[in-house]
C-alpha cells in the first residue's frame, strides 16, 4: 500500500493502448543492408581477439597462473590489479549523449530526421571529495567516451554522406533515417570489476536494423582491461562449456549447425564447431555469478531466433573460474539498468536475461499519446508489460539482489517533483508489484547498503520542503521505513525562504521522542517557520526562527496534510526572496 503524503494527484486520465512491441535483439551485421557495425564501447575487435582501446593498452597480467592443473589456486595475489587499495565502491553515473543529427524537409512540409548518432557516457567519480578513488579507472572511462564520441561524429558524416546520394533525387512523402545509437549499461561496479555492456542499435536501409553487442571488462583498482584468461582459467575448455550451455537452455533445432535429420551427437559436434569458429571475436562481461558470452543474431541461428546468451556461474564451473573474481563478490547488490541493454536477472532461482523500455499511453481515437511513460516492457526469455504510475522522463530501473532473489525499483517522476516507487517481483512466471511508496530513493554505486534514504513526496504549503526518512531494502525486498521523516531544507533555501503563519495555531510542546506532548502551546500569527519532522501520518513538527518546536497533530483531506481541520497551504503563507 502506498504510503500518501500531502500532494494532490488528480487529473490523470486513463486511454486505450495500442501496443507496439519494439525490436530489441541483437546481431553481429544487418545482412539486408550489408554494412559492417562499427566496434563500440571505445574498444577494437582485434584479429588476435584482444579487445584494447589502442595499441598501447594491452594488458595480459602475466602473474596470473594459467597452470590448468592448479587452476582453483590463482587469487588477488596473482594479480596485482586485484590489490585492494580504493576500498568504496565506485561511485558513477551515465547519461545518453547526442553527438550530431540533421532533418530534412519532406514534400509535404514535415521536417523529419535525416541521420543521427549517440552514445552513452559512463563517468566514474574522483575528486577532492572522495580522495581521488578509483581516479585511474575514471581516467580510463574518459578515454573511452572520447574514443565513442569520435567514432560516432565519424560515423554521422560517413552515413550523412550516404543518406544524401540515396535520397537526394528522391521524392516521397517519409525518408527513412539511418543512425548508430550506443545504449551502454554497468552489469558490475564494484572493488575488483568495473564490467560495461553495449548495445549498438543501427539501421542503414533494408528490411530492418541490426544490433552489435561488445563487452568492455576493466579492474576497478587500475582501469586495465580484464583479459578473458584472468577470468577464465581453462580455455582451452571454453567452447566445450558454452556448447554445453547452449544445447541445455535452446531448442537446438534454432542453430544453423543442427539437422534434425541427424543425432544429437553429431549435431552437437557441429554446433561445437561453430562455436569455436566465434570464440576469438566473441563478447563477454563479468557479472556478481560468473561471466556471459553474446551471441548475435546470424552468429550461430537466423534473425528470428533472436540473440543468445550463455552464462558460466562460479558455483556451477568453480574448477573454470577464477575464484579472486567471485568467492566474496557481493551477493546482494545494485544494478543500474538502462533501455535496450541486457542483463542477468534471477528468475525462480536461475539466471535469465531481461532488457527494458518503456513507452507512453496511446489513444487511438484521438491519435495523440499521454504526456507520461505509462507502461514498462519488459523482454527476455519472456514478455511483460508493466503498468508505470507515470513518468514525465526516462525512469530509472534498479535491480536490486536481495536474500537470493531479484528486484525491480522502478523510479516514476511525476509533475511538480513527484516521484513515485515501484516494487516488482518475479514469481510463478511473471512480474508481480509488491510495493508501492509516495516519494523516491535514489542509489550512487552498485553496493546495497544498509541504510539509504527515502525522499517523500509532500510540499509543505506549496513550499519545497520535502521530507526525508531512513530506509533500507527490507527481506522480502520491500521497503523497510523509519517511523519519523525529517524535513530535507537546504540552507540556501533557509536564507532566502520562509512560512509565515496566518492565524494563531494551538499545539503542544514536543516531547522526548519527537511526537506530541500533553503539555499544549500556542504558535503565534506571523511567526517564521520552518517544518522540522513528521511521521506522514499522525503528527507533525514545526521550529520558529528562536529553535522553539511545535508539535500538532495531522490529519489528512484526500492526498493533503491538514492541522486543526485546515491544509497546510490555507494556514502558512511562503516568504520568498526567489520570486
Amino acid at each position: 500500500m502506498r504510503r500518501s503524503i500531502a500532494l494532490l494527484l488528480t487529473g490523470t486520465m486513463v486511454l486505450s493502448l495500442s501496443a507496439c512491441v519494439p525490436n530489441i535483439n541483437v546481431n553481429i551485421n544487418d545482412k539486408d543492408s550489408g554494412n559492417e557495425v562499427a566496434s563500440i564501447t571505445g574498444i577494437d575487435q582485434n584479429s588476435d581477439g584482444n579487445n584494447d582501446i589502442d595499441e598501447n593498452n594491452q594488458n595480459s597480467n602475466p602473474d596470473v597462473t594459467q597452470n590448468p592443473d592448479s587452476s582453483n589456486q590463482a587469487n588477488e595475489n596473482d594479480n596485482p590489479n586485484l590489490n585492494i587499495k580504493y576500498t568504496g565502491y565506485p561511485v558513477w553515473d551515465s547519461f545518453d549523449f547526442l553527438v550530431e543529427n540533421e532533418y530534412s524537409e519532406a514534400p509535404n512540409g514535415e521536417m523529419m530526421e535525416k541521420v543521427k548518432t549517440q552514445y552513452t557516457s559512463i563517468n566514474v567519480y574522483s575528486t577532492e571529495d572522495n580522495d581521488y578513488a578509483y581516479a585511474e579507472l575514471s581516467d580510463r572511462l574518459v578515454k573511452r567516451n572520447d574514443s565513442e564520441k569520435e567514432h560516432m561524429s565519424e560515423r554521422f558524416d560517413e552515413l550523412l554522406k550516404e543518406w544524401n546520394e540515396t535520397f537526394s533525387d528522391v521524392e516521397s512523402e517519409y525518408y527513412p533515417p539511418e543512425y548508430e545509437i550506443d545504449h551502454s549499461g554497468v552489469i558490475r561496479a564494484d572493488q575488483k570489476v568495473f564490467s560495461i555492456i553495449s548495445d549498438l542499435e543501427n539501421y542503414y536501409g533494408g528490411a530492418h536494423g541490426g544490433n552489435f553487442i561488445g563487452g568492455l571488462n576493466l579492474y576497478s583498482q587500475t582501469g586495465e582491461e580484464i583479459q578473458l584468461e584472468d577470468v577464465f582459467l581453462k580455455k582451452d575448455e571454453l567452447a566445450k562449456v558454452i556448447t554445453d550451455e547452449l544445447w541445455e537452455n535452446y531448442d537446438p533445432l534454432i542453430f544453423f549447425a543442427v539437422n534434425e535429420e541427424l543425432d544429437d551427437d553429431t549435431n552437437k559436434a557441429a554446433l561445437l564447431n561453430d562455436v569455436e569458429q566465434n570464440l576469438e571475436n566473441l563478447p563477454w562481461t563479468v557479472n556478481y555469478d560468473g561471466i556471459a558470452f553474446y551471441f548475435g543474431d546470424y552468429v550461430l541461428a537466423a534473425y528470428a531466433s533472436g540473440h543468445q546468451i550463455v552464462y558460466i556461474n562460479f558455483d556451477e564451473y568453480p574448477e573454470y573460474l577464477n575464484p579472486a573474481f567471485f568467492e566474496d563478490a557481493d551477493e546482494e547488490y545494485i544494478i543500474h539498468a538502462k533501455a535496450n541493454v541486457y542483463y542477468p536477472f534471477l528468475k525462480d532461482g536461475k539466471i535469465s536475461t531481461v532488457a527494458f523500455d518503456w513507452e507512453k499511453q496511446y489513444n487511438a481515437e484521438y491519435d495523440f499519446y499521454s504526456d507520461t511513460y505509462m507502461f514498462l516492457n519488459v523482454f527476455g526469455d519472456d514478455y511483460q508489460q508493466l503498468d508505470m504510475e507515470g513518468s514525465i522522463m526516462d525512469p530509472p530501473i534498479y535491480i536490486v539482489r536481495k536474500n537470493n532473489k531479484d528486484y525491480l525499483y522502478v523510479q516514476n517522476y511525476y509533475f511538480d517533483g513527484v516521484e513515485i516507487l515501484q516494487v516488482f517481483e518475479y514469481a510463478n512466471g511473471e512480474f508481480k508489484e509488491i510495493g508501492n511508496y509516495s516519494g523516491g530513493v535514489s542509489f550512487n554505486s552498485n553496493e546495497l547498503v544498509d541504510e539509504t534514504t527515502f525522499y517523500a513526496n509532500g510540499s509543505f504549503a506549496g513550499g519545497f520542503a520535502f521530507s526525508q526518512a531512513k530506509a533500507s531494502v527490507g527481506e522480502d525486498g520491500t521497503l523497510n521505513l523509519g517511523e519519523i521523516y525529517y524535513y530535507d531544507i537546504f540552507d540556501d533555501w533557509k536564507e532566502n525562504n520562509y512560512y509565515e503563519t496566518k492565524t494563531d495555531l494551538k499545539g503542544f510542546e514536543m516531547g522526548s521522542d519527537n511526537k506530541p506532548s500533553s503539555k499544549e502551546v500556542t504558535l503565534k500569527k506571523g511567526s517564521k517557520i520552518t517544518p522540522y519532522c513528521t511521521d506522514m501520518e499522525s503528527f507533525i513538527v514545526l521550529v520558529d526562527d528562536n529553535d522553539n518546536y511545535y508539535a500538532f497533530n495531522i490529519g489528512w483531506n484526500d492526498t493533503e496534510m491538514t492541522i486543526n481541520k485546515k491544509t497546510t497551504f490555507d494556514l502558512f503563507d511562503l516568504i520568498s526572496n526567489w520570486y
